[in-house]
């Protein structure tokens, strides 16, 4: 099976854009861009992965697309790279975002939580 993607990056965040648990940044980005796009992907630290779950969820009323929100850190060891195992679990979620679900919801290995 071949999947298709067309990938655009939206919107950079800082741990100041959710300082407090602001996180209607991230919801913002995909209520502007919701009509281009079959489905997103979030990426995001694991520190407050649930809570953005949760929070994008509640914000993001009358959703018709998938929203999966993956979580990961960067390689302490090798500055700007992916670490172990969240290029799969990256690939995982854009092959999610493709599916007819209509909610959010979390990838974690090969699992979506839904």
């Amino acid at each position: 099976m071949t999947i298709g993607a067309d990938i655009s990056p939206l919107a950079v965040s800082s741990k100041n854009d959710v300082a407090g648990g602001n996180f209607s940044v991230f919801a913002a980005a995909i209520a502007k861009h919701y009509p281009s796009f079959d489905g997103f992907v979030v990426l995001r630290g694991y520190d407050d992965l649930l809570y953005l779950a949760a929070a994008l969820s509640f914000s993001l009323t009358g959703l018709g697309k998938p929203v999966v929100v993956v979580g990961g850190e960067i390689a302490a060891k090798r500055p700007g790279e992916l670490a172990a195992g969240l290029k799969a679990d990256l690939i995982n979620a854009v092959q999610a975002a493709t599916l007819p679900f209509a909610e959010v919801g979390i990838m974690s290995g090969n699992r979506l939580l839904r």
